[in-house]
């Protein structure tokens, strides 16, 4: 008899679990669904959504603190992604092209200034930088005053031209941020985590 109860117990115990893998196979269809709505970028913001929410329940547990610091986390990664995860397309302040030394030296020869941008999509600091200190409205209209040109060099996938270009400024990978004045002097080099005030005090500091 015990082992007719054990059995059964152990019985009820597998058909839940395996019940769960309808649930598994509906989560991800979601995320699929997500993906062709969002792109990538939604994608990116329910996984970092759903780590913060992982981070706060697991430390919730050691305490109040604990418990603060997780709440404040979930919600400062909300505050960065929510955009993309509702299907809000970030709004593009700064107009961008493409990277490659032809077109610096071309932009340099119209009397133009160029700013830089060696970034990937896998590079955290890039991001950060680019949400909180290149793509906002403030610097778009410095460029646009300056006269400034800004170009994107993407080494997602990896680019020998690029590689170069980072090798020959003493980095091995990105970020890495170029400032040419437009007289064609040597770029001044920005270090690797920037600020709105650091961008306009280089862009101001050589157009002046």
């Amino acid at each position: 008899w015990s082992s007719d109860v054990c059995s059964s117990d152990l019985s009820r115990r597998g058909g839940g679990r395996v019940l769960a893998f309808p649930m598994f196979g509906a989560a991800v269809w979601l995320v699929w669904v997500l993906a062709e709505q969002t792109g990538s970028a939604g994608v990116m913001a329910l996984l970092s959504v759903a780590a913060a929410l992982a981070f706060a329940l697991f430390v919730a547990r050691w305490g109040r603190v604990w418990l603060a610091i997780g709440a404040v986390a979930l919600v400062v990664t909300g505050a960065f992604v929510w955009r993309p995860l509702v299907g809000v397309p970030a709004q593009s302040v700064l107009v961008s092209e493409a990277w490659s030394p032809e077109r610096v030296a071309e932009l340099q020869g119209e009397g133009r200034g160029v700013f830089v941008n060696f970034t990937a999509a896998w590079c955290v600091t890039c991001k950060v930088n680019e949400a909180t200190s290149l793509a906002t409205p403030r610097v778009a209209q410095a460029f646009a005053e300056a006269n400034v040109a800004y170009l994107v060099g993407d080494w997602t996938n990896r680019d020998e031209t690029i590689a170069a270009e980072l090798a020959a400024h003493g980095r091995a990978g990105v970020p890495l941020y170029l400032f040419y004045p437009a007289d064609g002097r040597a770029p001044v080099v920005l270090p690797q985590m920037l600020s709105q005030d650091l961008i306009l005090q280089t862009i101001q500091g050589e157009t002046e």
